[in-house]
Protein backbone atom coordinates (compact mmCIF):
# COMPACT_ATOMS: atom_id res chain seq x y z
CA UNK A 1 0.00 0.00 0.00
CA UNK A 2 1.53 3.33 -1.07
CA UNK A 3 -0.16 5.43 1.60
CA UNK A 4 1.80 6.18 4.75
CA UNK A 5 -0.25 9.09 6.09
CA UNK A 6 -4.01 8.88 6.71
CA UNK A 7 -5.38 12.37 7.30
CA UNK A 8 -8.91 13.09 8.49
CA UNK A 9 -11.28 16.02 8.44
CA UNK A 10 -13.11 16.40 11.78
CA UNK A 11 -16.70 17.61 11.36
CA UNK A 12 -18.81 15.16 9.39
CA UNK A 13 -15.93 12.67 9.26
CA UNK A 14 -14.85 11.89 12.82
CA UNK A 15 -17.61 13.73 14.67
CA UNK A 16 -21.31 13.71 13.82
CA UNK A 17 -21.71 17.48 14.12
CA UNK A 18 -23.72 18.44 11.04
CA UNK A 19 -27.22 18.77 12.45
CA UNK A 20 -26.09 20.34 15.72
CA UNK A 21 -23.75 22.82 14.03
CA UNK A 22 -26.31 23.88 11.44
CA UNK A 23 -29.00 24.37 14.07
CA UNK A 24 -26.56 26.67 15.83
CA UNK A 25 -25.91 28.54 12.57
CA UNK A 26 -29.65 28.90 12.04
CA UNK A 27 -29.91 30.43 15.52
CA UNK A 28 -27.01 32.79 14.80
CA UNK A 29 -28.61 34.07 11.61
CA UNK A 30 -31.83 34.80 13.49
CA UNK A 31 -29.80 36.85 15.98
CA UNK A 32 -27.53 38.76 13.59
CA UNK A 33 -29.71 38.99 10.45
CA UNK A 34 -33.23 38.54 11.78
CA UNK A 35 -33.85 35.74 9.27
CA UNK A 36 -34.59 32.07 10.00
CA UNK A 37 -33.19 30.20 7.03
CA UNK A 38 -34.57 26.69 6.43
CA UNK A 39 -32.25 23.78 7.16
CA UNK A 40 -32.51 22.69 3.51
CA UNK A 41 -30.71 25.90 2.52
CA UNK A 42 -28.10 25.63 5.25
CA UNK A 43 -27.08 21.98 4.78
CA UNK A 44 -24.89 22.61 1.69
CA UNK A 45 -22.87 25.07 3.82
CA UNK A 46 -21.63 22.36 6.15
CA UNK A 47 -17.85 22.08 5.94
CA UNK A 48 -17.29 25.69 4.86
CA UNK A 49 -15.35 27.79 7.40
CA UNK A 50 -17.49 29.96 9.67
CA UNK A 51 -15.99 33.25 8.51
CA UNK A 52 -16.63 32.45 4.84
CA UNK A 53 -20.29 31.67 5.56
CA UNK A 54 -20.66 34.91 7.50
CA UNK A 55 -19.22 36.81 4.54
CA UNK A 56 -21.40 34.92 2.03
CA UNK A 57 -24.51 36.01 3.94
CA UNK A 58 -23.29 39.59 4.39
CA UNK A 59 -23.28 39.47 8.16
CA UNK A 60 -22.45 43.01 9.37
CA UNK A 61 -19.87 41.82 11.93
CA UNK A 62 -18.09 38.67 10.77
CA UNK A 63 -15.99 38.28 13.92
CA UNK A 64 -19.05 38.56 16.17
CA UNK A 65 -20.94 36.09 13.99
CA UNK A 66 -18.13 33.53 14.14
CA UNK A 67 -17.66 33.88 17.90
CA UNK A 68 -21.40 33.58 18.51
CA UNK A 69 -21.60 30.44 16.36
CA UNK A 70 -18.63 28.97 18.21
CA UNK A 71 -20.27 29.76 21.56
CA UNK A 72 -23.54 28.11 20.53
CA UNK A 73 -21.59 25.12 19.23
CA UNK A 74 -19.79 24.82 22.56
CA UNK A 75 -23.08 25.00 24.47
CA UNK A 76 -24.46 22.19 22.28
CA UNK A 77 -21.40 19.94 22.61
CA UNK A 78 -23.35 17.29 24.54
CA UNK A 79 -25.35 16.62 21.35
CA UNK A 80 -22.22 15.72 19.36
CA UNK A 81 -21.08 12.11 19.07
CA UNK A 82 -18.36 10.13 17.36
CA UNK A 83 -19.62 8.36 14.28
CA UNK A 84 -20.19 4.66 14.87
CA UNK A 85 -17.09 2.67 14.03
CA UNK A 86 -14.65 5.59 14.02
CA UNK A 87 -12.89 4.74 17.28
CA UNK A 88 -12.40 1.13 16.21
CA UNK A 89 -10.88 2.30 12.92
CA UNK A 90 -8.57 4.77 14.68
CA UNK A 91 -7.49 2.12 17.20
CA UNK A 92 -6.45 -0.27 14.45
CA UNK A 93 -4.72 2.38 12.35
CA UNK A 94 -2.91 3.68 15.44
CA UNK A 95 -1.46 0.22 16.03
CA UNK A 96 0.02 0.09 12.51
CA UNK A 97 2.80 1.97 10.75
CA UNK A 98 0.42 4.62 9.40
CA UNK A 99 0.86 8.22 10.54
CA UNK A 100 -2.49 9.79 11.43
CA UNK A 101 -3.23 13.48 11.01
CA UNK A 102 -6.04 16.02 10.97
CA UNK A 103 -6.76 18.83 8.51
CA UNK A 104 -9.86 20.77 9.53
CA UNK A 105 -11.68 24.05 9.01
CA UNK A 106 -12.06 24.35 12.77
CA UNK A 107 -9.81 26.82 14.62
CA UNK A 108 -7.01 25.52 16.81
CA UNK A 109 -8.73 26.49 20.09
CA UNK A 110 -11.79 24.53 18.96
CA UNK A 111 -9.74 21.49 18.00
CA UNK A 112 -7.73 21.60 21.21
CA UNK A 113 -11.01 21.56 23.08
CA UNK A 114 -12.71 18.89 20.95
CA UNK A 115 -9.96 16.30 20.72
CA UNK A 116 -9.49 15.66 24.46
CA UNK A 117 -13.25 15.81 24.97
CA UNK A 118 -13.68 12.79 22.69
CA UNK A 119 -10.30 11.25 23.65
CA UNK A 120 -9.03 11.61 20.09
CA UNK A 121 -5.86 13.58 20.76
CA UNK A 122 -3.68 10.50 21.29
CA UNK A 123 -4.23 9.26 17.73
CA UNK A 124 -3.00 12.25 15.74
CA UNK A 125 0.61 13.34 15.43
CA UNK A 126 -0.20 16.61 13.70
CA UNK A 127 -3.25 18.80 13.10
CA UNK A 128 -3.67 21.63 10.61
CA UNK A 129 -6.40 24.07 11.60
CA UNK A 130 -8.09 27.03 9.91
CA UNK A 131 -5.74 29.52 11.54
CA UNK A 132 -2.59 27.75 10.33
CA UNK A 133 -2.82 28.94 6.71
CA UNK A 134 -3.89 32.17 5.02
CA UNK A 135 -6.18 30.29 2.65
CA UNK A 136 -8.48 27.52 3.80
CA UNK A 137 -10.16 24.61 2.06
CA UNK A 138 -11.02 24.25 -0.82
CA UNK A 139 -7.59 25.76 -1.52
CA UNK A 140 -4.78 23.21 -1.19
CA UNK A 141 -2.87 25.28 1.38
CA UNK A 142 -3.89 23.26 4.49
CA UNK A 143 -2.72 19.99 2.92
CA UNK A 144 0.42 21.66 1.58
CA UNK A 145 1.09 22.74 5.18
CA UNK A 146 0.66 19.15 6.30
CA UNK A 147 3.17 17.98 3.69
CA UNK A 148 5.59 20.72 4.71
CA UNK A 149 5.48 19.85 8.42
CA UNK A 150 5.63 16.08 8.00
CA UNK A 151 7.97 15.83 5.02
CA UNK A 152 5.50 13.48 3.34
CA UNK A 153 5.08 13.41 -0.43
CA UNK A 154 1.62 13.95 -1.88
CA UNK A 155 1.32 10.37 -3.14
CA UNK A 156 1.90 9.02 0.38
CA UNK A 157 -1.17 10.79 1.80
CA UNK A 158 -4.83 9.79 1.78
CA UNK A 159 -7.21 12.54 2.91
CA UNK A 160 -10.62 11.50 4.22
CA UNK A 161 -13.37 14.12 4.40
CA UNK A 162 -17.09 14.53 3.94
CA UNK A 163 -17.48 17.66 1.81
CA UNK A 164 -16.81 18.95 -1.67
CA UNK A 165 -14.39 21.46 -0.13
CA UNK A 166 -12.39 18.55 1.30
CA UNK A 167 -12.19 16.73 -2.00
CA UNK A 168 -11.34 19.88 -3.96
CA UNK A 169 -8.59 20.67 -1.46
CA UNK A 170 -7.13 17.18 -1.83
CA UNK A 171 -7.24 17.20 -5.62
CA UNK A 172 -5.66 20.66 -5.81
CA UNK A 173 -2.83 19.43 -3.55
CA UNK A 174 -2.23 16.35 -5.71
CA UNK A 175 -3.45 14.11 -2.89
CA UNK A 176 -6.00 11.30 -3.19
CA UNK A 177 -9.24 12.21 -1.47
CA UNK A 178 -11.65 9.65 -0.01
CA UNK A 179 -15.23 10.75 0.63
CA UNK A 180 -16.61 9.84 4.06
CA UNK A 181 -19.98 8.63 2.86
CA UNK A 182 -21.27 8.14 6.41
CA UNK A 183 -21.18 11.90 7.02
CA UNK A 184 -21.42 13.40 3.55
CA UNK A 185 -24.43 15.28 2.21
CA UNK A 186 -23.78 13.67 -1.19
CA UNK A 187 -21.95 10.64 -2.56
CA UNK A 188 -21.39 12.23 -5.96
CA UNK A 189 -18.29 14.42 -5.80
CA UNK A 190 -16.18 14.02 -8.91
CA UNK A 191 -12.98 15.17 -7.17
CA UNK A 192 -13.10 12.16 -4.83
CA UNK A 193 -10.72 9.36 -5.75
CA UNK A 194 -12.62 6.92 -3.51
CA UNK A 195 -15.91 6.73 -1.63
CA UNK A 196 -16.23 4.84 1.66
CA UNK A 197 -19.80 4.15 2.76
CA UNK A 198 -18.79 3.13 6.31
CA UNK A 199 -15.70 3.83 8.44
CA UNK A 200 -14.69 0.16 8.48
CA UNK A 201 -14.24 0.29 4.69
CA UNK A 202 -11.09 2.33 5.39
CA UNK A 203 -9.53 -0.73 7.01
CA UNK A 204 -10.53 -3.01 4.16
CA UNK A 205 -9.12 -0.58 1.61
CA UNK A 206 -5.84 -0.22 3.51
CA UNK A 207 -5.66 -3.97 4.12
CA UNK A 208 -5.62 -3.55 7.89
CA UNK A 209 -6.99 -6.50 9.85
Amino acid sequence: MKYKHIVFDVDGTLLDTAETSLRCLQRVFVEVLGVEYPMEELRPLFGIPCAEIAEMYNCPDVEYTVKTWQRYDHEAKSSVLLFDGIREVLDKLYDTDFVLGVVTSRSRPEVEQQMPMFKLDKYFKISICSDDTDRRKPYPDPLFKYLELTGASADEVLYIGDSRHDMECAKAAGIDGALAGWGSMTLEIEEAAYVFAKPEEILTFLEVE
